[in-house]
Parts: C-alpha cells; sequence; structure tokens
C-alpha cells in the first residue's frame, strides 16, 4: 500500500525516517515499511510540549519507545525547547528536527524522510489554500516528493479510513491526539467542522478535491517550464515579461531571488517597480532587498547579489 514511486526510488537497504507522532498515519505507514522489507527504519519522535494537548506529550513518547522496541527499529525522541501554541513554528521545529534525524543516519547509503499524509490532507490543504487566496502552487496539494528536503509522502493515494480499516482488522494499537477534535487551530478546523459540513451536500468533496490538485500540479508543472524557458533567454526583457501570466511571473520571480524569500508583498512590489519604469522610460533604476539588487537598464533588468 506504499507508493509505487517510493518503492521504485529507494531501496531496501536505504535509511527511512519515520516522521512518527505515534498516530495511526505514522504507525500504519511504519508497518507498511517494515512490510516491505525495508531494513533501515528510525522512528523519528518529536515531542513538541505544547500546552494545548493536556500532558499527552509525555504519553506519546512513552508510547514510541515501545513500539520501536518491539519491533526491533532505532528510535530518536527531539524536544521543542520553548513551546508554543503555533502550527507553523511547531511545524518547522519538527522538520529541522527530522533533518538533523536524517543527517545523523546518513552514510553510504540514500536517505529519506517520510511522512503519513493522505488524501484526506490532501483536500484539507487544497481547501485551506482556496480560503487564504492561494495561488496555482499552493492550490495544487501537497507534493509527493520533495527533491530540496528529502521529504516522501507515500501515502497520497490513500484514504483516511483506508489506514484506520487496515490498523483496526490486524488489532494495531496507535495514539489518539485528543487536541486534534479541538478546533483552535485552523486545520482542525477544516478538518473537524469545515469538510464534514460539507461532505453532507457533497459527500465525494474530498476525492474531488484530490483530483483538482494533481490538475493544479500539472499545471504547475507547465508553469516551471514556461518560467524556465524565459529565464533561459540571454536578457531579460521587461515588457515580455509584464505580457506573461501571473502565476508564471511570480515562478519567474521565485527562481531569480537569491534567498528565496518571496512573498507577495515582494511580487507585487517588483512587478510595480517594472511598470514604473516602462511608464517612465528612466534607465538606472534600482530596486534593493537585503540580499539582491534589481536594476533597469533600456528595457532589461538586470540582478546581482547584494553584499550584506
Amino acid at each position: 500500500m506504499i507508493s509505487k514511486h517510493f518503492l521504485e526510488k529507494y531501496n531496501k537497504s536505504d535509511t527511512v525516517v519515520v516522521a512518527f507522532s505515534g498516530g495511526p498515519d505514522s504507525v500504519f505507514l511504519a508497518e507498511q515499511l517494515l512490510k516491505n522489507g525495508y531494513s533501515t527504519i528510525i522512528c523519528a519522535h518529536f515531542n513538541h510540549h505544547m500546552d494545548v494537548r493536556n500532558g499527552a506529550n509525555d504519553r506519546d513518547e512513552e508510547f514510541v519507545k515501545n513500539y520501536a522496541k518491539t519491533r526491533n527499529i532505532i528510535y530518536e525522541i527531539g524536544h521543542w525547547e520553548n513551546p508554543k501554541n503555533s502550527e507553523a513554528k511547531a511545524r518547522n521545529a519538527r522538520y529541522k528536527f527530522l533533518e538533523n534525524v536524517r543527517q545523523k543516519y546518513t552514510h553510504i547509503q540514500k536517505s529519506v524522510i517520510v511522512t503519513g499524509h493522505h488524501k484526506n490532507d490532501v483536500a484539507e490543504t487544497v481547501l485551506l489554500q482556496f480560503f487564504r487566496s492561494g495561488g496555482i502552487k499552493s492550490l495544487s496539494g501537497i507534493t509527493e516528493y520533495d527533491e530540496k528536503r528529502n521529504i516522501f509522502r507515500p501515502l497520497l493515494h490513500l484514504f483516511k479510513s483506508e489506514i484506520l480499516d487496515f490498523l483496526d482488522k490486524n488489532n494495531i494499537r496507535y495514539c489518539i491526539d485528543n487536541s486534534n477534535i479541538e478546533s483552535v487551530f485552523t486545520r482542525n478546523f477544516m478538518r473537524n467542522e469545515v469538510l464534514p459540513l460539507l461532505e453532507t451536500r457533497f459527500p465525494n468533496i474530498q476525492e474531488h478535491l484530490s483530483v483538482q490538485a494533481s490538475q493544479f500540479k500539472r499545471l504547475e508543472k507547465d508553469i516551471e517550464h514556461q518560467a524556465d524557458i524565459f529565464l533561459a533567454k540571454s536578457s531579460f526583457e521587461i515588457v515580455e515579461y509584464l505580457d506573461l501570466m501571473n502565476d508564471i511571473q511570480a515562478e519567474i520571480l521565485r527562481k531569480i531571488l537569491v534567498k528565496k524569500a518571496f512573498s507577495r508583498k515582494f511580487f507585487l512590489k517588483f512587478i510595480s517597480f517594472l511598470q514604473k519604469h516602462i511608464k517612465d522610460k528612466i534607465s538606472g533604476k534600482k530596486l534593493e532587498t537585503k540580499y539582491q539588487v534589481f536594476i533597469v537598464r533600456k528595457g532589461v533588468l538586470l540582478f546581482e547579489s547584494n553584499a550584506v
């Protein structure tokens, strides 16, 4: 039940770091890796120490240790030194820990971080990004393989119900995160209240959102291709750039930013800067960031790193 792409890409001897919460998704993922014969599995558990979980953090940590020991799997426990009730900060801290674990166990063979994201997570992500006015890139859902961060999500073809059904039929224990019931965090609100309400009118909405994500993913790849074609040209012609589709413009900017610190606010500032040049027809105008300098000369944009 693991993605065919994953099985083709990683050998049974490669190091696989499982983002292991102890919940059903991560337990199912670890079970499937064992079933498929992967011999170097690391259960990496990050204890967030968040107050909203009402003391369940330590209980989950103990479950992870016992699970790993009974299956003869290596485990690593990380701790958040300064916990904050923030989804984004918790996620960033967790992935930093996972990458540190991956590097620790990277020797001769390949290594990868795997997470238990599934189709329901894709649907939630697409809907969240829609309400946040996300662009095509964010509406494409969750990427199966993130090469830059060495992250693979081999369960995106499965629904949560399929995961729970497997665990229940095989009497495999897992932790229940009671904080997921509370709608304090936006994603929980989407999962617990918005999607169930929509399903009363549109029963197949999660499947449909997953299909939409796949379509946006194909469109995203086409946009990246068009951006690469533009950047392969000998010069950055401003008029030609401004005639491009908005999403292609944004992708080009993402690719040329030194620190990849793309934001909607800076994108609008960048477009305004170029449009003003076309209107005023003045060369030598500059737009500076902390890391980069953009200069206009005779209808062409030049850019270089900024000394910090």
